[in-house]
């Protein structure tokens, strides 16, 4: 994860873990001055262990973080919830497609190729970019918009992209946010903020 965050002690203990000198590198990242925001599709490690609190304290820009609730391969609560509001320092907004699993917000449509069964997997490639519950174009969709109005207020300086992110679901029609879930906190030094809205 980009922005600061640092990987945890949990890290170093895996058996793929990264040689001491990658370790400390990574313990506290220094943040490319041009990175202004961080966008996060179901990230991984949460619940392994590889973040921890104090690492994640050290998030030092706006993130937009997008989950499926199901997410069986990066955790929901145990993972992506907890690398959210353990980034307790940074403006950070959690896009909940519920009852979706890992592949929720992923921007690949299926090829046509991935409908073919393959001997080499015991799965169907489709299964890899599909949702078995969401629409993959619609999810899309709703990614598509909240990440640009996210990357708007950073990138852009548009300030009236802040509407679009307040849980109230700005620019959908009535009843097109069923099945969304919206958290936003600001950095806890600030005073704690949470904005939280259900579709």
């Amino acid at each position: 994860m980009a922005g600061g965050a640092g990987i945890g002690p949990g890290a170093i203990a895996r058996p793929d873990a990264p040689d001491p000198v990658a370790y400390a590198r990574w313990q506290r990242p220094q943040v490319d001055a041009r990175l202004a925001a961080i966008l996060p599709i179901g990230p991984w490690g949460g619940q392994q262990g590889i973040w921890d609190a104090e690492g994640l304290s050290g998030l030092q820009v706006p993130m937009l973080m997008m989950a499926g609730s199901e997410d069986t391969v990066s955790g929901y609560e145990m993972g992506m919830v907890r690398i959210f509001r353990e980034a307790r320092q940074s403006d950070r907004m959690l896009l909940t497609f519920k009852g979706a699993g890992h592949n929720a917000a992923a921007p690949t449509l299926s090829p046509r190729e991935a409908f073919i069964p393959s001997d080499r997997l015991r799965f169907l490639p489709a299964e890899h970019y599909c949702d078995p519950v969401w629409d993959t174009p619609r999810m899309n969709a709703v990614a598509q918009h909240c990440a640009r109005a996210f990357l708007g207020l950073p990138l852009k300086g548009e300030a009236g992209m802040a509407r679009y992110l307040t849980g109230d679901w700005a620019g959908f029609q009535p009843g097109t946010a069923e099945g969304l879930g919206w958290e936003a906190r600001a950095p806890d030094a600030q005073g704690a903020r949470t904005v939280q809205g259900a579709g």
